[in-house]
């Protein structure tokens, strides 16, 4: 398996050696001078906890005093105005007079409602004033107020006082650049005050305190701001101790040519020292203060306390063990601690394939990676795998893959198009069984041609399922294809051949079921027809029965009619005779006895012959009603006679038709046609023995090792493992590709 290769190696670089660097150490060596010596000789610990509580006490008091003020002018110097002076400020405005010269404009709205604020640009420490009857007390910091521990307070000489009364004027009435009054700033109009007087040839003249500070260039202890302008007075100064408070204070210059000069950093409140001469500056150089020898002992003593606690030392060259745990702080002014050991967490991701061995040989450059990293760790431990060249994620399976999928799917699919078209070939066959008109014998004649074509129609069904089972996606390739083809369309033009025979023989079986089926019909139909007429001449004969018997009957009614005529007429002669007599017997005299008697005679024949009228009229009515039914009844056998003439004749035309057409089934054999097979694929515009199967074949076979992967016009072959190399470098060049790696979650190796 091809997987990420895992290493660990460790380096040491503790000899390294490192130049010009502050390092920061609570016990950083100071080579002793005369000056800290002094301090040292002069100055015991009780002393200086002793003088610290007092600098503490200082700080209370100027608290207090202004807390007490009453009726007093109030000037406050300082950069910034914290909080606790805020309130205090707030507290005590309406009952003094309150001048405040700062640059924090931050709050002046606020406090501007209890005292007269103007701002300034240049300010170094921060002093407070208090004067009530022409005296005045003051405090002084090295800093802003911010009551912080870290700081020089100290309480004021009336000299001193009085110095800075004047430079506060100096200050707030010239030098101010806003003015801001009952929280509005205001314009501010040039006016000198009555009380303005410059300081002259003192510690507030610049060019004093320039020729005081190049007095002495040696044995000085000298503390120094951000971008001071002592700096450039100090170049010469040779074997001084310098206490930086910020220890960027020093130009890199100065640093890198100076090798004896000692620099200390020493983050106190104040500018230089030296003597007794206390010089105060920021960005220029603004006043100085001349120390009294108890400020002095105050200074001294924060000073020893804060060096013993936490200073920086310049190293020109330093070996790197020897640093472990502390932090250094180079001259452009990066910081970082040195760490004894560290481990060093890597990769190393391949940008192409890798044979096995150079693949497990990869190095870090591990003294670059140190160089760049961890320039401050003594020992690193380089943890790091070598990742192999994973195929990019924006490869995807290049189209190969999908036209040879086309082609097995194509070929599976004509293959199981001729299964199917085999399979409709036997189900065409069960269309026999619903000949029903078919005899037996023809029946199975059809049945012995159907089952030696099934014979053929299994052996073909047997060889597509052996291509199907060898024509698998993996072993499918140019010439295989083209060879299965061959086979198929062998074959497929087999099924069709035979296909288009059954349906011949079929095409038969059903015209000579359907011959069959007219046959049986016209017999059925002369059968019945022959039923119909001996039916119907069995109805003739009984009407022709029935019809001379009705003539026998008319021929007696016939006869008794002239019977009952004849009698008829002689009884009207023998009326007519009786009454010629009885007409007689009336003319004659004594006839009564004769007249009755003949008129009796009279009416009895008179009564015979109307009883002989009577059934004369009765037998006359009889007799032409049954004639006229005689003569209905003729009309309707002659009518029977004609219909029964009309089916003997249809029957002998019937008979004449069977005997012509249905004596022996003849089938008109048609020519072999194409077979309406499923077969799709085909190219019907060929003829059945010239079909051919239209599959479209890849122009490359797939690889046999390896994924074949694809970016608009780069190749990759993705392997897995280091077995299947040597392969896939063959494919990779028959393929115009690179090798890669797949890319899958495995354990890492360990080299």
């Amino acid at each position: 398996m091809i997987s990420i290769a895992h290493k660990e190696i460790t380096k040491d670089y503790g000899d390294s050696v490192i130049e010009n660097v502050w390092v920061d150490s609570n016990s950083c060596h100071v080579e002793r001078s005369e000056t800290s010596q002094s301090l040292e000789s002069t100055q015991s610990t009780k002393e200086t906890t002793q003088i610290l509580g007092t600098m503490q006490a200082i700080k209370d008091s100027m608290l207090e005093t202004l807390q007490t003020a009453q009726d007093s002018i109030i000037c406050l110097y300082t950069s910034f105005l914290d909080n606790e002076i805020l309130t205090l400020v707030q507290a005590i405005g309406d009952n003094n007079r309150i001048y405040i010269y700062t640059k924090d404009q931050n709050t002046l709205q606020e406090i501007s409602h209890h005292s007269l604020v103007r701002v300034g640009e240049n300010l170094a420490g921060s002093f407070a004033l208090i004067q009530k009857d022409k005296n005045i007390q003051g405090f002084f910091s090295t800093k802003d107020f911010d009551i912080e521990s870290n700081q020089l307070f100290l309480e004021l000489d009336s000299n001193q006082c009085n110095d800075f009364w004047h430079y506060f004027i100096t200050c707030f009435w010239k030098d101010a650049k806003k003015e801001f009054i009952a929280g509005k700033e205001e314009e501010i109009k040039e006016m000198n005050q009555k009380d303005f007087i410059p300081p002259f040839q003192n510690g507030f003249d610049t060019e004093f305190i320039r020729d005081s500070i190049l007095q002495e260039k040696s044995n000085a202890l000298i503390q120094l701001q951000t971008n001071s302008p002592l700096i450039d007075l100090l170049q010469d100064f040779e074997e001084c101790k310098f206490f930086l408070q910020d220890f960027h204070t020093l130009s890199d210059e100065m640093l890198l040519q100076d090798k004896e000069t000692i620099f200390i950093e020493c983050p106190v409140g104040f500018d230089s020292i030296n003597n007794d001469i206390f010089l105060s500056n920021n960005n220029t150089l603004l006043y100085s203060i001349r120390v009294t020898g108890k400020q002095t002992q105050i200074f001294k003593a924060m000073l020893q306390n804060l060096i013993k606690n936490k200073t920086k030392s310049f190293k020109h060259e330093v070996a790197l063990k020897e640093l472990i745990d502390k932090t250094i702080h180079y001259l452009d002014g990066k910081t970082a601690k040195i760490e004894a050991h560290t481990t060093h967490k890597d990769s190393i991701q391949c940008t192409s394939f890798l044979d096995k061995d150079e693949f497990e040989t990869q190095e870090l450059d591990y003294k670059q990676i140190w160089q760049d990293k961890y320039p401050h760790t003594c020992e690193i431990t380089y943890s790091f795998d070598i990742i192999p060249f994973y195929t990019p994620t924006h490869f995807k399976t290049a189209h190969l893959y999908t036209e040879w999928e086309n082609t097995h799917k194509a070929l599976h699919d004509t293959i199981n198009k001729a299964l199917n078209n085999i399979e409709s070939i036997y189900k065409k066959q069960d269309e026999l069984n619903a000949f029903q008109a078919l005899l037996s014998e023809a029946k199975n004649f059809f049945k012995r041609f159907f089952l030696g074509k099934n014979t053929n129609l299994k052996d073909l069904t047997a060889k597509l399922n052996e291509i199907k089972e060898k024509a698998t996606l993996e072993t499918l390739n140019i010439d295989s294809t083209q060879s299965y083809i061959q086979e198929l369309e062998k074959h497929i033009k087999t099924i069709n051949e035979n296909s288009g025979e059954i349906d011949l023989k079929l095409d038969e079986a059903k015209e000579h079921n359907e011959w069959q089926t007219r046959k049986n019909k016209l017999e059925e139909e002369i059968e019945k027809l022959q039923q119909h007429c001996h039916t119907k001449q069995q109805d003739l004969n009984t009407k022709e029965k029935e019809c001379k018997d009705k003539k026998e009957k008319l021929d007696s009614m016939q006869k008794e009619i002239e019977n009952l005529n004849k009698k008829k007429d002689g009884l009207n002669e023998k009326q007519n005779n009786l009454q010629g007599e009885l007409n007689k017997l009336k003319n004659a005299k004594d006839s009564k006895d004769k007249t009755k008697e003949i008129e009796s005679r009279l009416n009895g024949i008179k009564q015979d012959l109307d009883k002989t009228t009577q059934t004369l009229d009765s037998k006359n009515k009889d007799h032409n009603k049954e004639k006229q039914n005689k003569e209905a009844l003729d009309k309707l056998i002659k009518t029977k006679r004609e219909e029964l003439q009309k089916d003997e004749n249809e029957l002998k035309s019937l008979k004449d038709n069977l005997e012509k057409k249905y004596k022996e089934f003849r089938y008109n054999k048609k020519d072999s046609k194409e077979p309406e097979s499923p077969l799709a694929f085909m190219d019907k515009r060929q003829s059945q023995t010239q079909q051919e199967i239209h599959i479209s074949i890849p122009k490359e076979n797939r690889p046999s090792t390896g994924v074949l992967k694809k970016d608009k016009n780069e190749r990759l072959l993705e392997i897995s493992l280091w077995s299947e190399v040597e392969s896939a470098k063959k494919e990779a060049q028959r393929l115009g590709a690179n090798l890669s790696v797949k890319n899958q979650t495995q354990q890492k190796g360990q080299i």
